[in-house]
């Protein structure tokens, strides 16, 4: 399936971090201008052959053009072969060499592969009339409105009919067509972004009616106008005009209406608070816990919060270097031996790689991990099987990917040091001192009766639970369960210094390697200055913690349908600025 890169980079922000692979790093070095020439050609996508970027050297910089829509964006380098988009440092790109030497692929985003084509040949844009022009544009704009009407019902039987009636055998089984009236209640045109007459294409950007969030339409057709090529992906639109409010009330009241009109559409399903300092100016729940009982959703539903556990785990390491028990500096072999993981690696990975996630250490979520007995896992020490390694992906501090395993690690400092179990640990100097009542990791075979179970939207317009998963209980990484009232008593606590001291908060919320991520807490900078939190997510649920340092806005969106609170959060945020 073609995808737009630039779009995956403007959608992505804080939720792309959670999902970015490893790759390992070369030695740091400055390119020179023929080393940078090596780096040009045409890159096929492994996934899809149908689809090409063009490397490109202007300056010292590169520039990725994507040949299906023409879109550009230019890139700096960070070390060696890896480098990061001037305007966003989580769209990387890591050239690799083959045994001769050679470049032979270029990995973006950490984990998609293309390969180096040097016999490649683009086709050229055929000339067209103007008449001719005129009415590929007319065809192109005919597409692009069958598609906005199927979607912006509830009926996803109309889009089965448009795809059927639209699309070719071949990409129909090859590429399937979203129904976006899950994410958007509905979308409009907004503007036409790309028209290359030569190449029968165009790219449209549709703006959804209930939360301005945006939608990119590529359309392209063959010499009969019939539809050849097509996608459609979600993007941030910068330059959207942002939403100025007279007043608090008024804002608090747009905030209703929206919320209302997602419960209408059932985009979402889950709670939503808004505050500022230690005021609650909103709060809203709507949707069904469990569907099968008719069970509605409340404002004290707990919801399974994915990884935001992580900002439990952070604050109390932060606990233990505010205590002088941990030092940040601290190798891990001060705490494990050589049963979890070699000397080597246990002598080079310190505490502060682990925050950082620039360890080098990998993840847990793997095939083994993934066939796992409901309740197989207990412990953190039950990890133990699924979290070893043999090798680094890269030397710690020299690179970030986001590690799952590096948390658990942390949870297990933290039972050697505080002589607790991690989770009677969080409970007493986390939970209890934030005012936290609700908030823990749960036996979902003997579940508490305020829970909402996970949804999946289908292509029928029905949901699925999540249940079929391996219900393993939550850990330091994540996978426990909370409310929005208790994940704004916790962010409270922490700006209060009432966890940890006002350095190490700091250190919280500092971004060690450029990527958006400080200890255990995502970071953003928006018109407001800078935003911390985390979010969390799984098939069936998701999760967002938005605070603003600087006016002590927090945001807290919970929800048991997929991105349906990354969302929403954004929509707030972008509202209160």
């Amino acid at each position: 399936m073609k995808k737009s890169l630039i779009a995956l980079l403007m959608t992505r922000s804080l939720l792309m971090l959670m999902l970015l692979g490893m790759v390992k790093s070369t030695k740091a070095q400055t390119l020179n201008e023929g080393e940078l020439k090596q780096l040009e050609g045409y890159y096929q996508f492994r996934a899809n052959k149908e689809s090409y970027l063009q490397i490109s050297v202007v300056g010292k910089q590169l520039k990725l053009t994507q040949l299906w829509d023409s879109k550009t964006l230019l890139f700096n380098q960070q070390q060696g072969l890896n480098f990061t988009a001037s305007d966003n440092p989580t769209f990387t790109l890591m050239f690799t060499k083959d045994s001769l030497q050679n470049i032979n692929t270029v990995v973006v985003f950490g984990n998609d592969v293309w390969d180096k084509r040097p016999d490649y040949q683009p086709l050229p844009e055929i000339t067209l009339s103007a008449q001719e022009q005129a009415i590929v544009k007319r065809a192109l704009q005919d597409k692009m409105q069958a598609y906005v009407a199927a979607v912006s019902v509830a009926q996803p039987n109309l889009l089965a009919k448009f795809v059927k009636d639209q699309l070719p055998e071949k990409l129909q089984e090859t590429n399937p067509i979203p129904h976006i009236y899950k994410s958007t209640g509905g979308v409009t045109l907004y503007k036409e972004i790309v028209f290359q007459p030569g190449k029968r294409r165009a790219v449209y950007l549709l703006k959804g009616k209930v939360l301005n969030n945006f939608f990119e339409l590529s359309l392209a057709l063959d010499a009969q106008n019939k539809i050849k090529e097509m996608e459609v992906y979600e993007v941030r639109v910068p330059e959207y005009p942002v939403q100025k409010f007279k007043d608090q009330a008024t804002l608090v009241a747009s905030l209703r209406a929206t919320a209302e009109a997602l419960s209408r559409t059932d985009i979402f399903s889950g709670t939503i608070l808004l505050a500022k300092n230690d005021q609650i100016l909103f709060t809203y729940a709507c949707g069904d816990a469990i569907k099968a009982k008719g069970t509605k959703n409340n404002i004290n539903t707990l919801f399974n919060i994915g990884s935001m556990n992580k900002m439990f785990t952070a604050t109390a390491i932060m606990q233990l270097v505010d205590k002088g028990s941990i030092k940040l500096d601290d190798p891990i072999s001060k705490y494990m031996d050589t049963t979890w993981l070699p000397q080597a690696i246990l002598d080079k990975v310190t505490i502060h790689h682990l925050l950082s996630h620039s360890s080098g250490l990998g993840d847990f979520f793997r095939e083994a991990y993934d066939k796992l007995l409901y309740r197989k896992i207990n412990q953190l020490k039950d990890f133990k099987p699924y979290i070893k390694e043999r090798q680094l992906a890269f030397e710690p501090g020299t690179d970030w990917a986001y590690s799952n395993a590096g948390m658990i690690w942390l949870g297990l400092v933290i039972e050697k040091v505080s002589g607790q179990d991690y989770f009677e640990y969080v409970k007493q100097y986390i939970y209890k001192p934030s005012g936290m009542k609700y908030t823990d990791r749960y036996d979902l075979a003997i579940p508490p009766a305020n829970i909402a179970i996970g949804y999946i939207p289908q292509a029928d317009g029905t949901y699925k639970d999540n249940t079929s998963g391996s219900g393993n209980r939550g850990s330091s990484a994540g996978g426990g369960y909370s409310t929005v009232a208790d994940l704004y008593q916790f962010a409270l606590a922490l700006f209060n210094n009432k966890l940890v001291s006002e350095s190490s908060k700091k250190l919280l919320f500092t971004d060690y390697m450029n990527k958006g991520y400080g200890y255990g807490f995502q970071l953003r900078t928006t018109a407001l200055g800078k935003v911390v939190g985390h979010s969390g997510g799984a098939p069936g649920i998701n999760a967002v913690s938005f605070s603003t340092l600087d006016q002590g806005y927090h945001i807290v969106v919970l929800s048991n349908y997929d991105r349906a609170a990354q969302r929403v959060g954004d929509y707030i945020l972008q509202l209160i600025q």
